[in-house]
């Protein structure tokens, strides 16, 4: 007699013996006792997980000589035939091979007759996806009425591919994965029937490759058996089926997580000496870390944890030696090189330098450790110590209350913006005392900085009065593009006050624009006046101001948006009424016009417009980008112009550059031509010309930058200056050394930060 295969051999006979499939056998089992069985039945899954065997298991409680029933004899004929597979009233179909329509009208002429012997006629079909579209349309009739005595069961891996027109005909029933820990006791015990002996740690290696499947899980086992004989040992499961020892895939994320290269390389080098797969091993560490995490988690969590009940205690035991973050981190790096290795002509080399680079950008200190860091620094700079070694952070003290580094905050092991740096701390405004010299945080008088930040402070605490009287002077201080910051967050870091006051508003002018003016605050905290609102915009009584050379004076609006309702001048003959409402601009005239004066058409317009044609062709074009902006109705055209070249401004006519594209193609639409030639009138109160050309290097020598080109090399030399700033910092300069870092990027705080 030949030799039958375990799969075969220890086949579930009854649903008792069907192992992970509780779900389905309860379903089924209730409907035969009920007398509810439908007359068609779906069974879907992976290979090797039952679907087959349980279809068996159904014909026979169906056909059964006790039955229908859910516990089938297997002693009497119909039970042996299904259990052979030679009953006549029982046909398992091939439906990759019977996949035709012809088939299919072969089964219909044939289910119209009674069974020769059986209770039931029943067509099991394997692989019903295999089946044609048009093999599927010719069993839709007989599946949704068939004969009282037919029965259909499908079995396949891949329902997606079935019409839903099928499954709406049909019950379906899902078999799952079977867990590993069922799999490793289900061989335990064939080999106690079998007379083999096999650690459980071999059991566990066979059913973790079988990947859920008993059937893979089973022939696995029977080649084993073929080459181990009757007393296997680890050593032979690993080499039979070529698995890479757990230990080994344990003492790798181990190194991982201490950060010995050396180790992780030496084992990468006997696996591969092994001839074994270095993708496989790949994957066998994202699984053992993935482990990891959620033994990290723990709670419910251990659910989902599918390993053997020996590993549980080595896998508890290596997650408490590394963070969450840690264990995320190498997880993440191993996986993203999975793809690369299966795809790369030396794999070998990958490996070892994602492992590698897994060690070198792993995080330093978690997330504890480095609180505990920030904390220390901040005490130390309160109380104007040293810091203590980085490998022990010192204990926070009770002078943290009231000094150190207060609300600066740090992300990995780079300095973060939040870090008390230069930059922030001249963003952050300090209320100006007396002329006293001492220093006031949140209407408390601190004592003047000294220590390690004295120097520092004077310098900052200089700059920021003689910016104060620079712009309480009302003088144009600010050059265009330059940012204007506030400083004294280094004095009341080295008082201790540990608490900033609201940022101060920093002013950025774009090129073109009059730069606005502002007041100092007053040294003896009495209310400060109101400082003008920059030319264009709506003042806080609802009309539109006006810039001066002087601070409080007024001089005509040239760049703010109108009131829709204001009317342009009449020529020749006098203003009309420019007011609607609350909005309206003001009539008064610069200082440079006599007020017994009047000036008549073209003149009106243009000082009512603001427009002086004997300004530079780029401070004329500015005021206009700058009216277009601040009107806030027109982005588009906004941008456009400030990606414009001006090449000739006239009173008869404005020819604008601009590389073909967007803003060229969108200006040459009539809607928006139309649109921003009205605005060009409104601003220089008379029509001109509008041509665009298309913007030539060779011919553009000596044209004005475009406003876009001028803020991005302003903004790039911004950062270079806050850079350089933030160097100079103390403060900076500790966390830097104290976090091993370096400074990633530097950002200035609104005032609402």
């Amino acid at each position: 007699m030949s030799y039958l295969v375990l799969a075969r051999k220890y086949r579930p006979q009854t649903f008792t013996d069907m192992i992970g499939q509780g779900h389905v056998v309860r379903t089924l089992t209730n409907a035969i006792r009920q007398g509810r069985v439908a007359h068609a039945f779906l069974f879907t899954g992976a290979r090797g997980v039952g679907k087959t065997s349980g279809a068996r298991l159904l014909a026979k409680s169906l056909n059964c000589e006790k039955g229908p029933t859910a516990e089938p004899c297997g002693d009497c004929a119909p039970c042996n035939e299904i259990t052979a597979g030679t009953s006549v009233d029982v046909q398992e179909i091939d439906g990759a091979s019977n996949n035709g329509v012809d088939q299919v009208r072969e089964l219909r002429e044939n289910a119209r007759y009674l069974p020769s012997r059986d209770k039931n006629k029943i067509y099991i079909i394997d692989e019903v996806h295999m089946l044609s579209g048009a093999a599927f349309n010719a069993l839709l009739k007989t599946l949704e009425e068939p004969p009282a005595h037919v029965k259909f069961i499908f079995a396949t891996t891949e329902p997606h591919k079935i019409p839903v027109t099928i499954l709406s005909r049909t019950q379906r029933f899902d078999f799952r994965r079977i867990p590993l820990s069922q799999i490793v006791a289900r061989i335990e015990s064939i080999l106690d029937v079998e007379g083999i002996v096999m650690s459980g740690r071999a059991a566990a290696l066979i059913a973790r490759q079988a990947e859920g499947s008993m059937r893979d899980a089973l022939s696995l086992l029977d080649q084993v058996i073929s080459a181990g004989g009757s007393k296997i040992e680890d050593e032979d499961v690993e080499e039979i089926l070529g698995v890479i020892d757990r230990t080994e895939v344990a003492s790798l994320a181990g190194a991982l997580m201490s950060g010995d290269g050396a180790l992780a390389l030496r084992i990468v080098g006997r696996v591969f000496d092994r001839g074994l797969d270095l993708a496989r091993l790949a994957e066998d560490l994202a699984w053992h870390l993935r482990n990891l995490l959620v033994m990290k988690v723990g709670g419910r969590a251990m659910e989902v944890l599918d390993v053997a009940d020996h590993e549980r205690a080595g896998l508890e035991e290596q997650a408490g030696q590394a963070s969450a973050a840690t264990l995320s981190f190498l997880f993440d790096v191993v996986h993203g090189a999975i793809f690369d290795i299966g795809r790369a002509v030396q794999p070998r080399l990958v490996l070892e330098v994602a492992l590698l680079k897994s060690i070198h950008m792993a995080p330093g200190v978690d997330l504890e450790a480095l609180v505990q860091r920030v904390e220390a620094l901040g005490s130390v700079i309160g109380a104007g110590g040293t810091l203590p070694p980085s490998g022990h952070p010192a204990k926070s003290s009770p002078s943290m209350a009231s000094g150190g580094l207060g609300g600066a905050a740090t992300s990995g092991s780079r300095a973060s913006p939040s870090a008390s740096s230069g930059s922030k701390g001249e963003a952050a405004s300090l209320e100006r005392g007396s002329s006293t010299g001492s220093n006031t945080t949140c209407g408390e008088s601190l004592p003047p900085p000294s220590g390690v930040f004295g120097d520092y402070a004077a310098r900052m605490q200089a700059r920021a009065e003689r910016k104060a009287r620079e712009m309480g002077h009302g003088e144009e201080a600010a050059m265009p593009g330059q940012l204007e910051v506030a400083s004294a967050g280094a004095a009341a870091l080295s008082a201790g006050s540990g608490a900033f006051s609201e940022p101060a508003a920093s002013s950025v002018d774009e090129p073109g624009l009059s730069p606005s003016s502002a007041v100092a605050p007053p040294a003896n905290g009495a209310e400060s006046k109101k400082a003008p609102p920059p030319p264009g915009r709506l003042d806080g009584e609802g009309e539109i101001a006006t810039s001066s050379s002087k601070a409080g004076a007024e001089l005509p609006a040239s760049k703010g948006a109108r009131p829709a309702s204001a009317s342009r001048s009449n020529g020749a003959g006098g203003k009309k009424s420019r007011s609607s409402g609350e909005g309206k601009i003001r009539d008064d005239k610069p200082s440079g016009v006599k007020r017994d004066q009047e000036p008549s058409g073209k003149e009106e317009a243009r000082l009512s417009s603001g427009d002086d044609p004997s300004a530079p062709i780029s401070d004329r074009f500015g005021a206009l980008v700058s009216a277009v902006t601040q009107l806030g109705r027109r982005p588009f055209l906004a941008a456009a112009l400030e990606h414009a070249r001006p090449l000739v401004l006239t009173e008869e006519e404005l020819v604008l550059a601009l590389p073909r594209g967007l803003y060229y193609d969108g200006l040459h639409g009539a809607a928006n031509r139309r649109t921003l030639e009205m605005l060009i009138e409104d601003h220089f109160g008379a029509p001109l010309q509008l041509r665009l050309e298309v913007a030539d290097e060779k011919s553009l020598e000596g044209v004005p930058e475009s406003i876009a080109t001028i803020k991005e090399r302003r903004l790039a030399e911004e950062a270079r200056s806050l850079r350089a700033e933030a160097l100079e910092n103390p403060a900076v300069r500790l966390a830097v050394e104290a976090l091993d870092g370096e400074i990633e990027a530097i950002r200035i705080l609104g005032p609402q930060e």
